[in-house]
């Protein structure tokens, strides 16, 4: 995920699979959902994801989907809280997966690269559904998504950092830099995507796209640099120029307010999804306080995620007690 990880291994409790998805209804026995949120949690994301799920509701009451959470391990803890919300459903990562994102997460001697982060992968074995929307537990959600869900593009999703800086990537390496003077300028890409909130055609999760992702998921042929991004980085390799790029207020990152500003002319108040990257998380509190001091921005997106934690917390109680 574009987040931080967790590790967390053993086996799950029985709970059904998204790979067929269905609800039970009085008045029919099996009932196809359209549509399904997709994303990452661990225990200690437990919050975010919390806040994600309520705030994705509450600003899009038209949804009418799944909440499928993918995961190495359903402890209890996450049972307990996550199953607040009765269409959240829970998918353990394929065995091939885990094992690939195993080996480059031990490989790796910068204690930067998680297993977890390539979890997001496992979105393309999920199957019957018209789109699959996959969004980190570290965003909140501000607005309504139904403008994005009327395009018919099979990918959509928001520039990233590269994006907004005007500065390229290799396409070989993906790693940051200029072309040299006698390189040719095709081989650069400007127009890469952030991950962390992706819009799929259902068509996009297929046993094709699962297995080709999962075998880029090796040290192999990639720098430090590169493999650092993670999932990302496989997504704008494969998928290359087969995505459509929209607005920043679809993904507001806290990081680089003044790039999508210039680039977009979106501020914080227009944001329909903020998006608490790297070590920004607001329910870490010694990450928040040192957010706090140095970025002037930060303070409202801390308070705007606070101000939905406690209507989390509202919820929660006055369900137990109810």
């Amino acid at each position: 995920m574009s987040g931080e990880p967790d590790d967390c291994m053993h086996a799950p409790p029985t709970i059904r699979s998204a790979n067929h998805p269905f609800r039970q209804s009085s008045h029919n026995p099996i009932i196809l959902p359209v549509h399904a949120v997709v994303t990452i949690s661990t225990p200690t994301f437990i919050p975010g994801t919390l806040v994600m799920v309520h705030s994705f509701l509450k600003y899009n009451p038209w949804f009418e989907g799944d909440f499928i959470v993918l995961t190495d391990e359903v402890t209890e803890e996450m049972e307990k809280h996550l199953t607040h919300y009765p269409q959240l459903k829970f998918r353990i990562i394929g065995d091939k997966l885990l094992e690939n994102s195993r080996a480059v997460a031990e490989a790796d001697e910068t204690g930067r690269i998680y297993e977890s982060h390539f979890y997001s992968l496992e979105l393309f074995n999920i199957q019957g559904y018209d789109k699959l929307f996959y969004v980190d537990s570290d965003m909140l959600i501000l607005g309504s998504f139904e403008e994005l869900f009327a395009m018919e593009d099979k990918m959509i999703c928001v520039g990233d950092g590269v994006f907004y800086k005007d500065e390229l990537r290799n396409g070989e390496s993906y790693e940051k830099r200029q072309p040299k003077l006698w390189e040719r300028k095709g081989k650069f890409w400007g127009d890469n995507f952030n991950a962390g909130l992706i819009l799929f055609d259902g068509s996009m999760a297929n046993e094709k796209h699962y297995r080709e992702l999962t075998d880029m998921v090796t040290t192999e042929g990639y720098s430090t640099e590169a493999m650092r991004l993670q999932d990302q980085m496989m997504q704008n390799i494969y998928f290359r120029g087969q995505y459509t790029l929209v607005s920043a207020k679809y993904n507001y990152r806290m990081g680089i307010q003044d790039q999508i500003l210039e680039k977009d002319g979106v501020t914080m108040e227009d944001a329909v999804v903020i998006h608490y990257t790297a070590r920004r998380k607001p329910w870490f509190p010694a990450e928040a306080l040192v957010r706090v001091k140095r970025d002037a921005d930060y303070f409202r997106a801390f308070e705007l995620w606070q101000q939905h934690w406690i209507e989390v917390m509202r919820e929660l109680h006055e369900t137990a007690h109810s």
